[in-house]
């Protein structure tokens, strides 16, 4: 999604060109938007809950059973396999494109599908060649979950009374993922701190 202003007022849109949805069987809205006066105050209120003193405990273990395992090529497979889906669907597209054109249908059209496709291909391809020569992701402990939280300062006060450039500094370093399901009109949130990312130093255990 885009963001969007519309009468001084901040909104993420998702526009989908109805010839593509045709094309590709899907069912989409035309355009999707979604203020984010009735996003904020929601995702605000929800990381309140998770970092209240008496549920730190709580959201700490839940972000370190979220990691993903560790260990050589752990995390590739799951993300090699899920690129290779991208890719098999985009050849897919491909191949129904040409029949379309094949078929009669507008030259123009098919071609900034097809290029379109290519494109998101080309992506997914370098998504893999990423993926295949990337170290694993090292596996933070508890503790080293809380002192980064700790690093943060203290998010509850920037969330209750920080202006929204301080704000979104805090989903930053969180890591903060929404994702909208217009069906059933709900936002999934998750939230994935990451010590490389903020600039942490956690200890190595072991020999290096």
């Amino acid at each position: 999604m885009q963001s969007h202003q519309a009468h001084e007022a901040a909104y993420y849109r998702c526009r989908y060109p109805n010839e593509y949805a045709l094309a590709n069987h899907v069912q989409h809205p035309r355009n999707v938007y979604v203020a984010e006066r009735d996003i904020v105050p929601a995702l605000d209120n929800w990381l309140l809950k998770a970092f209240a003193p008496h549920r730190l405990t709580d959201t700490l273990r839940r972000l370190h059973a979220a990691q993903p395992e560790a260990g050589p090529g752990a995390g590739v497979a799951p993300e090699i396999a899920a690129v290779n889906k991208i890719i098999a669907a985009c050849d897919a597209k491909l191949v129904q494109y040409r029949a379309i054109a094949d078929a009669g249908g507008d030259p123009a059209t098919v071609a900034a599908w097809m290029a379109e496709v290519n494109a998101q291909r080309a992506a997914a391809l370098a998504r893999r060649d990423k993926a295949a020569r990337e170290p694993a992701p090292r596996r933070l402990a508890e503790d080293d979950i809380r002192r980064l939280v700790g690093s943060f300062e203290d998010i509850r006060n920037t969330l209750r009374d920080a202006d929204s450039k301080d704000k979104s500094n805090v989903y930053r370093e969180l890591r903060l993922a929404l994702t909208y399901d217009p069906g059933k009109n709900k936002i999934s949130v998750e939230a994935k701190p990451d010590a490389d990312y903020c600039g942490v130093t956690v200890r190595v255990r072991g020999g290096t």
